[in-house]
């Protein structure tokens, strides 16, 4: 849909006396004479007269259809609006209605009605539209970007009427200008004109150049070698200025030459500089038709290359954006760029910067409204990942005609945006921020995470800005130009994995694509801290992690249940430590690596209590009295124990796996009180002793119930462990 103003204008008299004189609409009813100022064109006379049919059949659909159409073309969108609400419940009503009245209000900003009617016109076409309309506007305002980050500025050279399309030529521009030319006589102001079937001879476009210096622009004057009393326009120059291809109506060699039905349409020609700058040899670009519209050139940075919009059959939608490749001095078939630039709606202003990227005008894809302008990134001789510019660049009305100067960062456009001075407008523009998209990885899967929190953070004044990766793990950003930034993301159940850095000290208007990764926690470290002598759980134990990897240090104290907690990281390399007052240090190694699914790894550390001696009995099978040999490993104890009055002694006494659990602790119980009965006979007094008998908890082997194990090897179990300890080190309140 396009909405403009339309002025035709001659002396008012004049037009009414030939209004009325018509002799071909004198037996015309109102509704005929109404579709004919329709298809003219002349919307206000058209609304007039689709009224009177309203008095006679005050439910006449077709008038109401009319009426909302010529107001939204009026750009009038609040009556557009108000006149759609009248026809919008009526059965039967075709889905294209559905798909107007949702663009009139995006238009005045109604997003939240105009999805409504978005979805329903969704549901009855298979419109592609439809759902590129409703992604948008569901992240629309990560598109809506700080108006102070782009300076505007409305040139002094617009006129009252339509001017747009800025290309560079020698030491200025050639714009394109609807403006007056004729005291009496005013032109269809609209760019439309440039793809309109419309006679010439009652609207014209024409170029006109316009020299710049360093305090401005000065003195605009016409192109009168290329302009004719058709239209002529948009044009691009071939990088050496020497060559030019541009947009005419359908008139070659001084005939105008008409479609099948009747129409003008338009065609590319090319032409050259010939003496004192003229211009001159002009010819028909080989792919013009009289039954479609070509134009709209755009030349890539080696001219070789030549982008168009047209209508031409076979195409995606109304006005689609072709290529030819220029090859041994002859233009190829035109090539439609596909479904990645083209909707089914209309697709026009093709313009190459110098920052290798295409950018163009849309009203099929998500955007604010009218026209909006896009960019997409080299596909080899084709584009995808197209990206609206977002606002200020864009408005809810029509925004078109791009260009971006060599240094990236100013350029013009065209609007017809609230507050300019004609119906479309020139305007200059100088960003001022980076654009940047980013997405949030998990480390090891590569998975996107979604609702992760991005923290950005200048390196320079340390402010923040805060956002929130959708549900794709996508995020966008526009940042202000000329400083450094770091990126970290933030979400439960995953850790940083350091930061991103990046920086907007950049000569163009662009957009960066950063990564910013974490890691999940599905690896972790646990367990549980015994005492060796009581096997009790050691609450208040401070357990140590040094990641050997990474060189980083962690302490932990443990809770009351003695156990420890960590999450792990794969492929590193930890070291893991544990210590207590009156106790040994003890520590383990745990390597990660190409571990990467989800699992705990549990390790227990039984922690020995500090000891001035330390001896091990040992008990044949199923006997729990003393041996000699163990007899005079516990006399050299004794002596110790004399020796030292601060000392006291704790037995820990245990089985083989051979037998019952019951009667193993049993056993164990009694081979401790036969070492402490030998120390009280030797003078040792009993609160000098403690003693635990652990039955066959704590195999020093493999040999468990239901294992075969050697005799020798279970030999090894059957024990009792003598050490001499220090009463402070085990009290220090002593």
């Amino acid at each position: 849909m396009r909405f403009f103003t339309i002025i035709i204008l001659f002396l008012t008299v004049i037009v009414a006396n030939a209004q009325n004189t018509d002799i071909t609409t004198l037996f015309m009813s109102d509704w005929q004479k109404a579709e004919r100022h329709y298809e003219k064109w002349a919307y206000k006379n058209a609304i007039e007269l689709y009224e009177r049919v309203l008095d006679k059949n005050p439910n006449e659909l077709r008038a109401k259809i009319r009426i909302a159409e010529c107001y939204a073309e009026l750009n009038e969108l609040d009556l557009a609006v108000n006149w759609y609400r009248q026809i919008i419940d009526f059965s039967d009503l075709n889905p294209i209605h559905y798909y107007n009245f949702a663009q009139a209000l995006s238009m005045i900003g109604d997003y939240d009605e105009a999805k409504i009617w978005y979805e329903v016109y969704g549901e009855q076409t298979e419109d592609i539209r439809s759902k590129l309309k409703l992604d948008f506007i569901e992240v629309m305002d990560q598109y809506r970007k700080d108006p102070s980050m782009v300076y505007f500025n409305n040139l002094k050279i617009n006129s009252e009427n339509s001017d747009f399309g800025m290309t560079p030529f020698k030491d200025g521009f050639v714009f394109l200008s609807a403006r007056d030319q004729d005291l009496f006589i005013k032109y269809k102001d609209s760019y439309q004109s440039a793809l309109d079937d419309e006679d010439p001879y009652e609207s014209r476009l024409d170029l006109y150049f316009t020299g710049r210096t360093d305090s401005g622009f000065v003195s605009v004057e016409k192109v009168h070698d290329i302009n004719t009393r058709f239209h002529e326009g948009p044009l691009t120059f071939f990088h050496d200025g020497k060559q030019v291809i541009f947009t005419r109506n359908n008139f070659y060699e001084h005939k105008k030459q008409t479609s099948k039905d009747g129409k003008i349409k338009l065609k590319l020609f090319t032409a050259k500089s010939g003496e004192e700058g003229h211009w001159e040899n002009i010819q028909p670009f080989p792919y013009n038709s009289d039954e479609h519209s070509t134009g709209h050139p755009a030349l890539n940075l080696t001219d070789d290359i030549l982008y168009f919009s047209s209508d031409m059959p076979g195409g995606i939608g109304g006005s689609d954006i072709y290529y030819s490749v220029l090859q041994n001095g002859k233009w190829g078939s035109p090539v439609n760029l596909g479904p990645e630039i083209n909707t089914p709606g209309d697709e026009m202003f093709p313009y190459f910067s110098y920052d290798g990227n295409l950018y163009f005008s849309s009203d099929g894809h998500g955007g604010f409204g009218g026209l909006d302008i896009y960019r997409a990134y080299p596909k080899g001789v084709s584009f995808g990942s197209v990206e609206n510019l977002g606002t200020p660049l864009n408005s809810r009305k029509d925004d078109f005609a791009f260009y971006l100067d060599k240094g990236g960062r100013t350029g013009f456009l065209s609007s017809n945006r609230k507050g300019g001075i004609g119906s479309d407008d020139i305007y200059e523009f100088n960003i001022q921020f980076l654009g940047i998209i980013g997405r949030v990885f998990e480390r090891y899967s590569n998975d996107l995470i979604p609702g992760a929190e991005v923290i950005v953070t200048d390196e320079n004044t340390q402010k923040t800005y805060l956002m929130e990766s959708d549900e794709d793990g996508q995020f966008r950003l526009d940042l202000p130009i000329d400083s450094k930034y770091y990126l970290v993301a933030q979400k439960e159940g995953y850790s940083e994995d350091g930061y991103t850095r990046v920086s907007s000290e950049v000569d163009r208007f662009e957009t960066d694509t950063v990564n910013v990764y974490m890691w999940k926690h599905r690896l972790f470290a646990e367990g549980r801290i015994f005492s060796n002598e009581t096997q009790q759980l050691m609450g208040g134990a401070t357990v140590t992690v040094d990641d050997l990897t990474d060189d980083k240090h962690v302490e932990m104290i443990t809770g009351p249940n003695g156990s420890y907690f960590y999450v792990l990281r794969p492929d590193r390399k930890y070291k893991f430590s544990a210590e207590a007052q009156g106790h040994i240090p003890k520590s383990f190694i745990l390597n990660t690596a190409g571990m990467n699914g989800e699992d705990t790894l549990k390790n227990d550390i039984v922690l020995e209590e500090t000891y001035i001696d330390k001896t091990t009995v040992f008990f044949d099978f199923d006997k729990s009295d003393l041996k000699g040999e163990a007899i005079q490993e516990i006399n050299q104890m004794i002596e110790v124990l004399k020796k030292h009055k601060e000392t006291f002694m704790v037995i820990s006494a245990h089985a083989d796996a051979q037998g019952t659990i019951e009667y193993n602790k049993a056993l164990s119980d009694r081979r401790a009180l036969s070492v402490v009965k030998y120390l009280r006979s030797k003078g040792i007094k009993e609160d000098r002793i403690d003693w635990f008998g652990f039955g066959e908890q704590l195999l020093l082997n493999q040999c468990s119930d239901g294992v075969e194990c050697e005799e020798e090897d279970h030999s090894k179990n059957r024990r009792a462990e003598l050490k001499i300890e220090d009463l402070r080190s085990s009290n220090p309140d002593i």
